[in-house]
């Protein structure tokens, strides 16, 4: 009887091996080349944005439009270009008069870093945005105002994690804004900077000019950035000192330019507070995803006040709560 061919077990079972791994490398080279289309595409949509607004710009008074002003006619697509139904991150110098903008994807998938293209004296050129330079006409950090004629310009770094950073200005800088925030944090990048009001908080979105954009950022009070990322930047601005810190009954986001002995640690704020009248509650910190709570039961866990960082105080009585000075 003649012997029957066919393959063996383990015949069958290196040709299913090479066709898994045949597979997956298919399969990896199909979505790097999907993802190299996808950068592609964005970079080619914050070159087309870049143009739109170039071709709005105002030799005369050195002014851009805003990217709200672009409609569907000013591309050739006949649409605002967007990534996947997401805005392309967006910056100006100032809120109204803008001299200067920057406009960004969010991180590349294949470079892992964003792509940006900054605007200023109507001229336009790619950027890394680890170094988002400021047009000569205007100052040189988030688009502030702030001079000083002793050049003596003091520094501070802003470190923030996910999700949330809760933080305070402690350099003096004029007419710094959450967009001008956004701005300098454009390297990590963020998603929102969170500003308390009336009682709650209220986001502003970096990808977008909405009503808090145009909030000012000061000095002793408490913020909340909002970041899917790590990293830290420095910015500059003048020297200045802590100021009266108002206080209402409730919940309030604090921070402190200086921190004196007398309250370097949340146990010594709480009773510094309640010494003047606030009837303190509760002094709480976010650290490493959990809150760490000082309150008048149990402040076991107590914890330093440092400079920069925001707090969060309950008190029963409002008022204006001034600083100690040592």
């Amino acid at each position: 009887m003649p012997k029957k061919s066919g393959f063996t077990l383990i015949e069958l079972l290196v040709v299913i091996a090479i066709i898994g791994i045949l597979t997956v490398i298919g399969y990896s080279t199909y979505s790097n080349i999907q993802a190299s289309a996808r950068d592609t595409k964005r970079k080619a949509d914050v070159d087309a944005i870049a143009k739109a607004l170039e071709d709005k710009y105002n030799p005369a008074t050195g002014v851009y439009s805003d990217i709200t002003a672009l409609q569907g006619t000013d591309f050739t697509s006949g649409t605002v270009p967007t990534d996947n139904g997401a805005s392309y991150y967006f910056s100006k110098d100032t809120p109204g008069n803008i001299k200067a903008f920057v406009v960004c994807t969010n991180t590349l998938e294949k470079s892992n870093q964003p792509y940006c293209k900054y605007s200023a004296n109507g001229t336009t050129s790619q950027i890394s945005s680890l170094a988002t330079p400021a047009p000569a006409s205007t100052p040189s950090s988030g688009g502030s105002s702030n001079t000083n004629t002793n050049n003596s310009l003091i520094s501070q770094t802003i470190s923030v994690s996910p999700p949330t950073t809760y933080w305070g200005i402690t350099v003096n800088k004029a007419n710094y804004t959450a967009e001008n925030l956004c701005h300098d944090l454009l390297s990590i990048p963020v998603n929102s900077i969170s500003i308390w009001s009336q009682g709650s908080w209220e986001n502003h979105l970096c990808t977008q000019t909405d009503t808090q954009a145009s909030t000012l950022i000061t000095p002793n009070a408490g913020y909340a950035i909002n970041t899917s990322n790590s990293g830290s930047v420095v910015i500059q601005g003048s020297q200045t000192t802590n100021s009266p810190i108002p206080l209402t009954a409730g919940w309030n986001p604090i921070s402190f330019v200086t921190v004196p002995t007398s309250i370097n640690m949340a146990s010594k704020l709480f009773s510094s507070l309640s010494t003047n009248g606030f009837s303190p509650i509760a002094v709480e910190v976010f650290s490493e995803g959990n809150w760490t709570v000082c309150n008048r039961s149990n402040c076991g866990s107590d914890f330093p006040i440092t400079p920069g960082v925001g707090y969060l105080v309950r008190v029963g009585t409002g008022g204006a709560y001034n600083v100690p000075a040592n």
